[in-house]
């Protein structure tokens, strides 16, 4: 059984990032002190109970001692009167009356002493028996309650295991909810641009043989140092809406293509045809766009979940699509140490 001694000098072994706060452990303990303080108290009560009992019992046993010594001295008493009554049998009638009237007091009185004592002992015996039952009732009673307190105590402690269980898993679950949730995401980006990738597929590689968009220098050359400072700004808004790849077939071939895209917008069709008229071929293009890519910052990834049991690395193969998306709208997640989206290449348009 355990000690009080024992319980205040037990200690506990950290378990990282998922193990007890000291606080509470040290406050239970506080607690089993206090309880096994009390239970040892009541304990010494019970104790103390019981030699008062003891103390009861041995007086009620010295009363039946006493009275056992006075039917002894009434016995002798008996003899006595016995040997008078010898004495006397030589006198008259008179003195045999009075010596069977004193024969008949003396019987009474034994008799009643006799039944005196009798119901004495009659009555300490259940004075004691029902002392001692009470007592053993009431220890019974107070080892039910302790045993109740300390169930209770260990049901707490179990309680508090599992509540701790349980935000452990619901902790690893919101978190593989949500990685669950980051890999659903480019699902939903590849169906509104699937219309628009199948068409660049197999126009990447071939206007860039093409010297074609050489000889089209007619704009003035003062749109060439603004092109540079306009740049790097609508980029990354142009990888996020549709592909413009219908430009991109039209570049090569006439230079009346230009005016023939509806759905883009004026802005970004003027800076994409000084762009163009600008750096000549798409392979220098590609330069330039792999260029800006390098000096955009990548984003500071500070967490770091591998006590809990998630490794944020094994989600480091991301599409490009969901890197897209991870750039404009959803900067604030984290893909892993191995996620760097600065040096990723984007689609040649």
């Amino acid at each position: 059984m355990l000690t009080v001694k024992e319980i205040n000098e037990v200690s506990f072994g950290k378990a990282g990032f998922s193990g007890y706060k000291p606080e509470d452990v040290d406050n239970f303990i506080d607690e089993v002190v206090e309880s096994f303080t009390q239970l040892e108290a009541e304990r010494d009560d019970a104790v103390s109970q019981n030699a008062q009992l003891t103390a009861q019992m041995n007086a009620l046993n010295s009363q039946v001692t006493d009275l056992k010594a006075k039917n002894a001295e009434l016995q002798k008493k008996l003899a006595i009167l016995a040997q008078k009554i010898e004495s006397y049998r030589e006198e008259e009638d008179g003195i045999k009356e009075a010596i069977l009237s004193a024969q008949r007091m003396a019987k009474d009185s034994i008799q009643e002493a006799k039944d005196k004592a009798a119901i004495m002992l009659e009555d300490a015996e259940a004075d004691a028996k029902k002392i001692l039952a009470n007592a053993r009732d009431d220890a019974a009673k107070a080892a039910r309650e302790y045993a109740g307190q300390v169930e209770r105590k260990r049901n707490e402690l179990e309680e508090m295991k599992r509540q701790v269980s349980a935000f452990r898993v619901s902790l690893l679950e919101m978190y593989k909810k949500h990685l669950e949730s980051i890999n659903h995401i480019p699902s939903f980006r590849v169906k509104e641009t699937a219309p628009v990738e199948e068409a660049p597929a197999p126009v990447y590689e071939e206007p860039q043989p093409e010297p074609k968009p050489e000889p089209v220098t007619q704009p003035e050359p003062t749109p060439i140092p603004a092109a540079p400072v306009v740049q790097p700004q609508p980029e990354p808004v142009a990888v996020q809406k549709p592909e413009p790849a219908p430009e991109v077939l039209a570049e090569p071939k006439e230079e009346t293509i230009r005016p023939q895209a509806p759905k883009q917008p004026a802005k970004h069709t003027a800076s994409r045809a000084r762009d163009q008229r600008s750096l000549g071929d798409t392979g220098l293009r590609n330069k330039v766009d792999f260029s800006q890519e390098q000096t955009q910052p990548a984003p500071f990834e500070d967490d770091d979940l591998s006590q809990v049991g998630i490794d944020l690395k094994a989600y480091s193969n991301i599409p490009e699509s969901l890197q897209r998306e991870k750039e404009s709208h959803f900067s604030h997640l984290e893909f892993g140490d191995d996620v760097d989206v600065g040096t990723n290449k984007r689609r040649k348009r």
